[in-house]
């Protein structure tokens, strides 16, 4: 995905209601390229891009402004992780068909993929440090590149590097919606992995991979709902 995907929504939440919105392109989409090594993906990278995306917007120096983050897939993931690492700085969380916590559903995949990928990326790791041009020829061939990229991002599937330890808190204070695809064999919807009640929205008859494709034709942004917590000119949106 990149930030064409939610383009319009983005438009219009800043058109027509008011708000300031950030789209940010994880490394590998849209406008930002791949890392010129393909072991250099992991979640905490893009954790850490995100970041600077906000610092340069200059979003992080007022305490009284907060920011509400929207996070399709791998995108909840990083919008979990960035509130357990600065906290401060976030208002909510919009939660879109998202990674980031422990599946129990029994026709969830990720729980056996993940554990596949993790091993995976282990055994290559040690054969390229024991044959040191198998990394410099899957780095110099695109394709390649691409590939062992996208494999060693998602190793640590579903959770991605969110912490653990006091989920439910988490998930409690921050997270304020949840927007999902009604057959999601990847991040499945588990409603009782949240303590409070949620404004939620199933969009029926998608998989994950079709969901994340139609995000923009859901018309999100007329869902004020979804979106205010204060007026507008105090919530910025990062989606």
């Amino acid at each position: 995905m990149s930030h064409k995907d939610w383009k319009q929504t983005a438009v219009k939440l800043h058109r027509v209601h008011g708000f300031s919105v950030l789209l940010v392109d994880f490394i590998g989409h849209g406008h930002s390229p791949y890392l010129s090594s393909y072991d250099e993906h992991v979640p905490a990278m893009l954790v850490h891009q995100v970041r600077d995306a906000v610092v340069r917007a200059n979003w992080h120096s007022d305490p009284s402004v907060k920011v509400t983050f929207a996070g399709i897939s791998m995108g909840g993931a990083v919008s979990l992780r960035y509130a357990q690492l600065y906290p401060s700085n976030v208002d909510k969380i919009i939660l879109l068909s998202a990674a980031g916590m422990p599946v129990t559903r029994f026709y969830a995949i990720t729980p056996y993929t993940g554990p596949l990928t993790l091993a995976l990326v282990r055994r290559m790791n040690a054969l390229c440090r024991r044959h040191p041009p198998i990394a410099y020829w899957i780095n110099a061939i695109p394709v390649l590149h691409k590939a062992f990229s996208h494999i060693h991002l998602v190793q640590h599937a579903p959770t991605h590097q969110v912490h653990p330890r006091h989920l439910d808190r988490l998930l409690s204070r921050f997270v304020s919606a949840a927007v999902w695809a009604h057959v999601d064999m990847l991040h499945p919807l588990q409603l009782e992995l949240f303590p409070t009640s949620l404004h939620v929205r199933i969009v029926p008859w998608v998989n994950h991979a079709l969901f994340c494709k139609v995000i923009d034709f859901l018309q999100l942004d007329q869902d004020i709902d979804l979106w205010t917590t204060a007026t507008p000119q105090f919530c910025h949106k990062l989606v």
